[in-house]
């Protein structure tokens, strides 16, 4: 697992810190994000047996804070990783059921034929099974006997989470990847009113994560539901850790007389901010941006304008990945808006300066983040605005 050298942030790790308030009822299994490393009162980070340092969160707290050693790992930081594992670790993370059916393994060879490293074949299984499956929880259970993963792959080709993190990390152990299915919960709804994540029970999810020696458990989405995670091509040993979370920015706060027109003020703005828009949603957009890669292209032009409105300006000579660490703050801040800066970044970056193609369905996915980003995007302005009346 990551470990700190004098008091420095891991490899590919920077240290997020996050509040919790569990409103159901609860064993002392707590919740958290990659790697813990402290707790608050009434929560103890505790290291698992038997699980190559897997640190987890334990207690009886309903609130509590934990700090993490959250994933920042750069792809050519995981091409470079080397294969090679603790005594006993393969034995464990390579395990597959004595009865899996041979198809399974020639078809995890045929999808990971081509890869030359771990990443390349974890995200070659990754795409394979986001692009040719369907997420359905209807899906029946598979027959008594029957190997559920096979069932999954050549029959139903149709199930939830579980499904596809289970059949990624079957695959990639045939190949001799280690993989395990990690499960807990998707990031949820944000509430406005609280300036927090509501994460109900429906948010309920299921991952795999890729051991890359050097760097510890990486994480990979399969589910087609949800965003696919992008990792920065960056370069080994080249990514600064941003500086730890903050508090989410709440929409509403106590208003004196002067706080209501203030308040006003940036109801016209929103509307003002809102119409722009949705004007520029249902603008047609030009022939350049009917491919993917002029999609993406479009997209980050249309990001970084948008986000100048909403206060978060650079000079048009500052790089995708300088605009990124100059509002580091502000974006661990807006958890939604974080994600889609750093997917639009990802891929205007390949577009832009690489002869890598980008696909139709990763251009989907970052136009719908940015979408879901734009409360995010609200609430920026109205703290701009309230900011400048408060002057």
């Amino acid at each position: 697992a990551p470990v700190a050298v004098a008091g420095l942030a891991p490899p590919g790790r920077y240290a997020l810190t996050q509040q919790f308030e569990i409103v159901a009822g609860h064993d002392e299994a707590l919740f958290a994000v990659s790697v813990p490393f402290s707790a608050t009162e009434g929560a103890g980070v505790v290291v698992a047996p038997q699980t190559e340092g897997t640190a987890l969160v334990r207690g009886p707290a309903s609130r509590y804070g934990v700090t993490s050693w959250a994933t920042r790992v750069t792809v050519a930081e995981l091409r470079a990783a080397p294969a090679e594992y603790p005594p006993g670790f393969t034995e464990q993370y390579l395990q597959l059921p004595p009865g899996l059916p041979g198809r399974v393994r020639d078809l995890a060879a045929e999808i990971m034929g081509g890869a030359t490293d771990n990443f390349e074949r974890a995200q070659s299984v990754q795409d394979y099974l986001r692009s040719g499956f369907t997420y359905d929880l209807d899906v029946p259970l598979s027959p008594e006997g029957a190997d559920a993963v096979d069932y999954f792959l050549f029959e139903t080709r149709g199930g939830f989470c579980s499904h596809f993190a289970s059949a990624m990390a079957v695959l990639l152990r045939a190949q001799g990847v280690p993989a395990r299915v990690a499960t807990g919960y998707a990031m949820g709804e944000y509430d406005f009113e609280r300036g927090a994540y509501r994460v109900p029970g429906a948010s309920a999810h299921a991952w795999v994560e890729v051991y890359f020696p050097g760097y510890g458990w990486v994480e990979f989405e399969p589910t087609p539901s949800q965003p696919a995670l992008a990792y920065a091509e960056g370069a080994v040993g080249g990514t600064p850790a941003p500086p730890t979370g903050e508090a989410p920015v709440r929409a509403t706060t106590g208003l004196g007389w002067r706080g209501v027109v203030a308040a006003l003020g940036a109801l016209a703005v929103l509307a003002a901010l809102f119409s722009w828009l949705w004007d520029l949603r249902r603008r047609p957009p030009d022939a350049s941006a009917h491919t993917p890669r002029g999609r993406a292209l479009r997209l980050y032009d249309q990001l970084r304008r948008s986000l100048a409105r909403a206060g978060l300006a650079a000079p048009p000579s500052a790089t995708p990945d300088e605009f990124a660490a100059e509002y580091a703050a502000v974006l661990l801040a807006q958890p939604a808006l974080g994600a889609s800066v750093a997917r639009a970044t990802a891929l205007h970056e390949r577009a832009a300066y690489s002869q890598h193609p980008v696909a139709g369905s990763e251009t989907t996915d970052a136009e719908r983040l940015w979408a879901e980003s734009r409360w995010a995007r609200l609430v920026l302005v109205v703290r701009r605005v309230l900011g400048r009346r408060s002057r």
